[in-house]
Formats: C-alpha cells, sequence, structure tokens
C-alpha cells in the first residue's frame, strides 16, 4: 500500500511539474513574439540601413513590424490576402489593398489597377514610397496598389476577375511580375490541408497540440543550430511535376500570361504586363547573400532565363535594365527595392505608358 502511495504521487507530482512547465513555455512564447520578434526586424545590415538613412530608428522599427509582424488572412478563391493594418508607414484596408498614403481613399472605378507580388506592395517602404504611389503621383491618375505578397500571374489573375465579376471597371490594369513566378500555390496550401481535414469532424483534438511548446522550441532551437544551404534547382520542369502539373515551367508561365490576355480582352481592358528586374541579376546587390558563385545566384538566372523567354513571347514590357545606372544598393532586403528604386521603376512605367496610347 505504501509502494502504490508513493508511486501515485510520484505520477501526480510528474504531471503536474510537466504541466506547469508547458504553461510557463507557453507564455514565454507568447511573450517572445510580442516583443522579441519587432525588434528582430531591425536588425538591418550597413547595406540596408543606407536605404533607411531618411528615418529614424524608432520610424524603421514601425515600419516593418507592420510590414512583416501582421501577416495574412483567408480570402476565398484566391487563398489569402494581406490583413487589415493601420499605422503611421503601412495602411491596408480591409480587402487588402495598401494605400498610397495614410488618408488616402481607395476608389476603384476608372482607376489605374496596379497587380503585383511584394515589389508591387512594397514590403519595406512606407505607403507613399511604392511604385503604385510614386505611379500615382508622377502620372496625376489614381492608382490602386493590389499587389500582395507571393503573388504571382495565376493569382493576380483570380484577383482580377474577381473585381471584374463585380462590376468594376478600370481606366488601366497594370502588371508587375517575374521574380515569383511559379507552378502552384504552396503558400500556406499544408496549413488550408489540415484545416479543411479538421472542419470536417465533430470532434478533432491533435494529441502533439499538449507538448506544442516543446516542440515549437526545440524546431527553433534546431533551426538556429542547422545552417540551410540553397539547395541546387536541377530542373525547374521536374517541380512542376511534382506539383502534379503535365506543363513545364516555360509552359505555365506562358498559359498564365495567355489566360491574362484572354480575360483583358473578354472585358475589353487595356492591360500592360511589366517584366520586372531581378536581384543581383540586374540591379545591385552589395548583400553577401548574393555573389557569382553562390547557389541562390545560380538558381535566380535560371529562372529568369525561362521566365524572361515566356514574357517576350507574349508581347511583355521588360524593365530589367531601368536600374541598371543607380549606383546604390537598390533594396531594403533581400528581395525589395528601396524608395529611390520605386521611384525610378514607377517614372519609367508612366513613359512606357505614355508610348504605348
Amino acid at each position: 500500500m505504501k509502494i502504490a502511495k508513493e508511486i501515485y504521487y510520484i505520477v501526480i507530482n510528474t504531471f503536474l511539474i510537466a504541466l506547469v512547465f508547458l504553461i510557463i513555455s507557453h507564455i514565454f512564447i507568447k511573450v517572445y513574439y510580442n516583443i522579441a520578434i519587432p525588434f528582430s526586424y531591425t536588425n538591418l545590415n550597413t547595406n540596408q540601413l543606407q536605404s533607411y538613412s531618411h528615418m529614424s530608428k524608432e520610424d524603421i522599427k514601425d515600419l516593418l513590424n507592420y510590414t512583416w509582424g501582421i501577416g495574412w488572412e483567408y480570402e476565398p478563391w484566391i487563398g489569402f490576402k494581406e490583413k487589415k493594418r493601420s499605422s503611421k508607414f503601412v495602411n491596408v484596408n480591409e480587402n487588402g489593398i495598401r494605400l498610397n498614403n495614410i488618408n488616402n481613399k481607395v476608389i476603384l472605378e476608372d482607376s489605374i489597377w496596379f497587380f503585383g507580388g511584394s515589389t508591387s506592395f512594397g514590403y519595406g517602404v512606407a505607403d507613399f514610397e511604392t511604385i503604385p504611389a510614386y505611379l500615382e503621383k508622377l502620372s496625376g491618375q489614381k492608382v490602386v496598389n493590389f499587389g500582395r505578397g507571393y503573388y504571382y500571374s495565376a493569382q493576380e489573375n483570380l484577383l482580377l476577375t474577381q473585381y471584374l465579376k463585380m462590376g468594376i471597371t478600370p481606366k488601366k490594369v497594370i502588371f508587375f511580375d517575374g521574380v515569383n513566378e511559379t507552378c502552384d500555390l504552396t503558400t500556406y496550401q499544408a496549413n488550408f490541408k489540415l484545416l479543411f481535414e479538421k472542419s470536417q469532424k465533430n470532434y478533432f483534438w491533435d494529441y502533439f497540440e499538449i507538448v506544442k511548446p516543446v516542440i515549437y522550441g526545440y524546431e527553433r532551437i534546431k533551426s538556429k543550430i542547422i545552417i540551410k544551404n540553397n539547395k541546387k534547382i536541377d530542373n525547374y520542369n521536374e517541380i512542376c511535376k511534382k506539383n502534379g502539373f503535365k506543363l513545364n515551367f516555360s509552359d505555365m508561365i506562358d498559359y498564365n500570361l495567355k489566360e491574362r490576355k484572354m480575360i483583358c480582352e473578354m472585358y475589353k481592358l487595356d492591360c500592360i504586363t511589366f517584366l520586372e528586374p531581378f536581384p543581383y541579376i540586374h540591379v545591385l546587390h552589395k548583400d553577401d547573400n548574393y555573389s557569382e558563385n553562390n547557389q541562390k545566384t545560380k538558381n535566380l538566372k535560371e529562372k529568369f532565363k525561362i521566365v524572361k523567354t515566356a514574357f517576350k513571347n507574349n508581347q511583355t514590357i521588360s524593365l530589367t535594365n531601368v536600374l541598371q545606372d543607380y549606383p546604390k544598393h537598390a533594396f531594403v532586403d533581400s528581395s525589395h527595392y528601396n524608395s529611390e528604386a520605386n521611384e525610378i521603376i514607377a517614372a519609367t512605367i508612366v513613359k512606357k505608358i505614355e508610348l504605348t496610347k
């Protein structure tokens, strides 16, 4: 009886200690995200800081926290959109549209609609420093920023049609694409799949949720200790095949651009697609994550060869040389242009639009 009681107390005490540990770990992680993560956005190198020389340290922290720290939310059909946010430098309305300044009112009818990925959204720059914002300032016409993180040509086509089906007609539609081109909507798909499975069950509980703080802590430590190398991409066509597509990468891009043309013709829209400059390949990038023999650079060059051909075959306009004479480091991070570079790109787009009239 005494042995049984001792075992009972050992089990109960062990359970309580483990429970307290898990609760404390959970609280620590939540506090860590709320306090430590925002400060990590200001861990900039010398080259990046040069792009923020016109801002104070506190303003940089505020800008980057509201750029990266807010995230995305689910949107039917397309997958996800930029989450609504309101701050000194980054403002997004409930539809995921970024404002061109803090007091900007979005007018969809008879405006220029600007689609693209995170470079169009303007990750790392203020509302008034994005390409669409500069385009509005330089052209004197209303411009709506539909740019969203991770978006590429297929998603942008879907997003365009969603708004066109509302019966709204833009004056002109501009697409700014290239770097994000891919074969599939892989971002968050694993999460969506899991949520879909859970939603079809009367009761669902992931047994590992109870030890989630420990698993998360382990994964974080492992990611810091193990150095990740950029894996060599031997064949983009194989990547498409793994995602279930019979078409090769070049044909996927070609089909997306042809589909775009069909949409624009059907709705009688004036559409222009621009091929954006790639980091390091076309624009000065001094950071160590790009170099001539770096695998990341080799992958990017291989991707550009494929993208360039598909875009050329679909009569798009290349902007790959617009920053070739820009003498400074042109980025706020690994791939997003700084304010000056955005203004140069916008000024070139204005000139190109005038020529295509």
